[in-house]
C-alpha cells in the first residue's frame, strides 16, 4: 500500500517511547508506524529528527475585539504560526456578546475559523456578565458550600478571575501603557 505521506526515517516520540521508525500519513491521519514503509507517493526524509505529536494549546484569543481594540491575530495568521511552532489544535474563546445566546456564539466564532484556520480548532465560551450575576448573587446566598456543586462553580469563578486579569494586563500594557509610544530609559 502506498501511503500520501512517509516521514522516514525520524525518532518516533510517543508518551512510552521513542524509536526509529517511518510514518505513513493519508488524508491527513496517521495510518501507519513501522521500522520500514513502502515508498510514499510524497517523503519527508526525518533522518536525525524527532518525530514527534502535535501540541494542543488550550487558551487562545483569536480574532476577538474588547472595545476598540482587536486581537493581534486572526484565525489565519494565529493557526499558521501554532503550526509553525508545532501546536496542530487550538481551543479559542468564543465571546458571547450582550443578548447573544450560547450557540450564537459558537456559531460566530467558527464562521471566523472556517476556511481560515491551518489547523484544527475548538471552542470553549466566556459566558457574558449573566453567568457572572448570577454567581455573585449566589455568594451572597451562601450557596459555596462543597454539597453545592462548589467544584464546578469554583472552576467557574477562577477561569473568569484569569480572564479578567489578563484583560487587565491588556488594558494596561496597549491601551493605558500607550503601546507604540517610544521607550525612554
Amino acid at each position: 500500500m502506498s501511503h500520501e505521506l512517509v516521514v522516514r526515517g525520524g525518532t518516533v516520540a510517543t508518551a512510552s517511547a521513542s524509536f526509529r521508525a517511518d510514518v505513513g500519513v493519508d488524508g491527513g491521519t496517521i495510518t501507519a508506524l513501522a521500522p520500514s514503509l513502502p515508498p510514499g507517493r510524497r517523503e519527508i526524509d526525518a533522518t536525525g529528527l524527532l518525530v514527534l505529536p502535535g501540541g494542543v494549546d488550550v487558551h487562545t484569543h483569536l480574532d476577538a475585539e474588547v472595545g476598540s481594540v482587536r486581537t493581534a491575530d486572526d484565525f489565519e495568521s494565529g493557526t499558521a504560526a501554532a503550526a509553525c511552532g508545532g501546536v496542530t489544535t487550538i481551543c479559542d474563546y468564543a465571546w458571547q456578546g450582550r443578548g447573544q445566546t450560547l450557540t450564537g456564539a459558537i456559531e460566530a466564532w467558527k464562521a471566523k475559523a472556517v476556511g481560515r484556520s491551518h489547523i484544527d480548532y475548538g471552542f470553549h465560551v466566556i459566558v457574558g456578565t449573566i453567568f457572572l450575576a448570577v454567581c455573585l448573587v449566589r455568594a451572597y446566598k451562601g450557596d459555596f458550600t462543597p454539597k453545592q456543586h462548589f467544584g464546578f462553580e469554583a472552576a467557574a469563578w477562577y477561569w473568569h478571575f484569569v480572564d479578567v486579569v489578563w484583560l487587565f494586563l491588556f488594558v494596561s500594557i496597549y491601551v493605558w501603557g500607550g503601546w507604540g509610544a517610544p521607550v525612554h530609559g
